[in-house]
């Protein structure tokens, strides 16, 4: 399977200039992440996100906290 982290990495994140409007981008590979069982990349790029000063949407990061109870259930 083809790494979703390193996918999203290279293609939207230049630490210099950000991809106009990718927060959008950024919150489909999230959603890509959680759909295909990658919750550890859906946090990468959420952390990426913050580091190059995206702001992780409020329905990312509740649909990354709910995946992360039901796999602790």
């Amino acid at each position: 399977m083809v790494d979703a982290f390193f996918l999203v990495q290279t293609s939207l994140i230049d630490a210099e200039n950000v991809v106009p409007n990718c927060s959008k981008l950024y919150s489909d590979a999230v959603s890509l992440c959680l759909r295909l069982g990658e919750k550890d990349a859906a946090i990468n790029i959420i952390t990426e996100m913050e580091d190059v000063g995206v702001p992780a949407p409020e329905d990312i990061l509740t649909d990354v906290l709910r995946e992360s109870q039901e796999e602790g259930s």
